[in-house]
């Protein structure tokens, strides 16, 4: 307020509080002063005081010293306005430039003889507030202490105005904290007494936290969508696409490149028919059947199921036939719902074209092994099905003991080769996941099958083959995958015997460990150990045996998956070599009906 009185004393004590509150208000003026003169606004209070005729005469000095006071706050401050009045007849003399709009009040040049809210120069500002304002203020104005330090609170009649739709944030704290703020949207209205002071207020939130996050997700969608497909860059793949019912919604700059149309040219045309067609579409296709493929892949990618990399083709503005592979995914909206399809054209260089042309032939070349393979397997079967229903009929024979073991010996060898052409799958054995058979067997079978399968190769050879294992433990009963133990074990020594010069030998050791777990439970710990003289294997098949080689000869995959099988025995191979002899060294543990520690 302005005021012609003269500062009251209040006593020293109570002059030196308010002179240093003074003080500390004053530098701060005169830093914001500072930054209102660098910003080249200008706002003068003195004009309007000099064209209002009715105001009181007051001595311009005292007047321009207080407007010029309160002109260092910047005037239009973020936090709030400015109204300086004469403190007898509350009569406004000056109010910045935001004040209008602050106070929710009409601005007029002259004052207005209704009883409305009204700011201007030389209105009674009194009708600003509310009743209990203006007696507040009329209070202040009796003290001679009044100044910019010692506010009053008033409120504005305008101030139970109710704010609607706001929306605010709130930070979550504790665990909740990396979910992000609550988003709130914000209704507020005024509670008011008998006679219309606003007395309260009331806030009424929904929260919409989640719709704000699809939101701000479609947006981000939106915005992304519009930087790729319309991208101008050469690394931006050809795109066009389809609503959902079938009018041509995209075709990017690449697509306008590759096919010679405009965009405009393109847009709104049927996609089948108009765009893509057989006759007098833009870009002619090959053959009716080229645009029920295409029908096919828009009408799947609709219903969810996307394509990739389809070969695609169709001659161009200038009848060149252009090649691509063609990818389908739909188009979703901002609740998930389909609204059409996308189709992104791969354009491949020659270099990448010779390359898949390659690929192509070596898929031809593997499937064609494939179908081999598979007819081996099924011709194999036939004639293997015939030898055991042979071997089973044998076996209801009278047989003397070692006949009865012959048989036996071809009945262990005959489930092993099925259990080999069974084998579809050698990636589970390459990543150590196959599942393993459990059988009762002993060991003196098992290394008569193993045996019986070295001996062809053996007496080609003269060589000798025997075995070492004390009697006690031929007939325990063992338990585990006795078809995969002698696919291993006579893998092995069927490369021994090749390797090994002729009329020499071949020794098998076998030397068991047996520990109880508890409960009744044994394992036996068996240690296979093929000997043979001379040099031995080759250091380069021995490394296949250990590492997959892209140069795998058909005997080092063979130890490889054979290696692979013991490691899912719980074991180990290893190749040692030293005083003119070599061994390999086959570790696997076993379950054991054996009750005693060997």
């Amino acid at each position: 307020m302005e005021s012609s009185k003269a500062a009251g004393s209040q006593g020293s004590s109570g002059r030196q509080t308010q002179t240093a509150r003074a003080m500390a208000q004053t530098t701060m003026d005169a830093r914001i002063h500072a930054d209102f003169e660098e910003s080249g606004k200008h706002f003068d209070y003195m004009k309007s005081i000099v064209d209002n005729t009715d105001l009181e005469i007051v001595p311009s000095v005292a007047v321009s010293a207080y407007l010029q006071q309160i002109q260092r706050s910047r005037l239009l401050q973020p936090f709030g306005c400015m109204v300086a009045v004469n403190e007898k007849t509350f009569k406004v003399i000056a109010y910045s430039e935001n004040a209008p709009d602050m106070l929710q009040v009409s601005a007029h040049a002259v004052p207005s003889v209704e009883d409305q809210q009204i700011l201007c120069i030389g209105s009674d500002a009194r009708t600003l507030f509310t009743p209990s304002s203006t007696m507040a203020l009329q209070k202040a104005a009796k003290f001679e202490e009044l100044n910019l330090l010692n506010p009053v609170l008033v409120h504005s009649k305008s101030s139970g105005v109710e704010e609607q739709n706001v929306q605010i944030e709130l930070k979550r704290h504790g665990s909740e904290e990396e979910k992000g703020p609550v988003v709130l949207l914000v209704n507020a209205c005024s509670s008011r007494d008998l006679k219309e002071n606003v007395v309260g207020v009331c806030f009424v939130a929904q929260d919409v936290t989640g719709q704000k996050i699809v939101m701000d997700k479609f947006t981000r969608i939106q915005g992304d969508y519009t930087a790729i497909v319309q991208n101008p860059s050469p690394l931006i793949p050809p795109i066009f696409g389809t609503d959902e019912c079938g009018w041509c919604s995209e075709w990017n700059s690449a697509m306008e490149k590759l096919s010679g149309w405009k965009r405009e040219e393109i847009i709104d045309k049927m996609l089948l028919g108009e765009v893509f067609g057989t006759r007098t579409a833009c870009c002619r296709l090959k053959g009716q059947n080229a645009l029920t493929q295409l029908r096919i892949i828009l009408n799947s990618s609709m219903d969810g199921q996307e394509t990739e990399k389809f070969p695609f083709g169709f001659f161009d503005r200038h009848g060149k036939y252009v090649e691509a592979l063609l990818s389908a995914n739909k188009k979703l909206d901002e609740e998930g719902r389909i609204t059409g399809v996308f189709c992104f054209l791969h354009i491949a260089s020659p270099e990448l074209q010779q390359a898949l042309r390659v690929q192509h032939m070596l898929e031809q070349a593997a499937m064609k092994r494939l179908k081999a393979l598979t007819y081996l397997r099924l011709e194999i079967k036939n004639p293997l099905y015939g030898i055991m229903f042979t071997q089973k009929m044998m076996e209801r024979t009278d047989l003397r003991e070692d006949q009865r073991q012959l048989v036996e010996t071809s009945a262990l060898c005959q489930k092993q080769i099925l259990k080999i052409l069974d084998d579809t799958d050698l990636e589970s054995i390459e990543d150590g996941y196959l599942d393993l058979d459990t059988v009762e067997f002993t060991l003196g079978a098992l290394l008569d099958a193993v045996i019986s399968q070295g001996m062809i190769q053996s007496e080609e050879k003269g060589l000798e083959i025997g075995y070492d294992l004390p009697r006690e433990l031929t007939t325990i009963d063992l338990y585990g995958d006795q078809s995969r133990l002698q696919q291993i074990l006579a893998n092995f020594l069927v490369t021994v015997i090749q390797f090994t010069p002729a009329e020499k030998w071949v020794r098998i050791k076998v030397s068991p460990t047996t520990r109880h777990l508890g409960g009744g439970v044994y394992v036996m710990r068996i240690e296979f150990r093929i000997t043979h003289p001379g040099p031995g294997l080759p250091e380069k098949l021995v490394q296949q045996m250990f590492n997959l080689d892209p140069d795998m000869s058909q005997e080092g995959f063979g130890l490889l998956i054979c290696r692979k099988l013991v490691r899912l025995m719980n074991g180990d191979v290893q190749y040692l070599r030293g005083g003119g002899t070599a061994s390999f060294v086959i570790v696997v543990e076993l379950a054991s009906g054996q009750n005693e520690e060997c």
